[in-house]
């Protein structure tokens, strides 16, 4: 759902391309969760990299909204 609304035409302008790099970040990160490491490809990231991942980009966006709040 996210995915669609930062590719949406409509919406998408209303997203910086930093915002909107930030956020296809995580999408593909949350892509690549495998939760069996037993399943894990080569590219598959299991939960502490998810979560390392959603951690830095929640940082990375309250980063951004203070910016634009400046």
């Amino acid at each position: 759902m996210f995915v669609h609304l930062i590719q949406n035409e409509k919406t998408a302008h209303e997203f910086s391309e930093e915002t909107c790099q930030i956020l296809q970040n995580v999408f593909a990160e949350a892509e690549a969760y495998c939760e069996d490491p037993e399943r894990r490809g080569q590219r598959d990231i299991g939960e502490a990299e998810l979560r390392r991942v959603a951690t830095e980009t929640a940082t990375k966006r309250e980063q951004r909204l203070r910016d634009t709040d400046s």
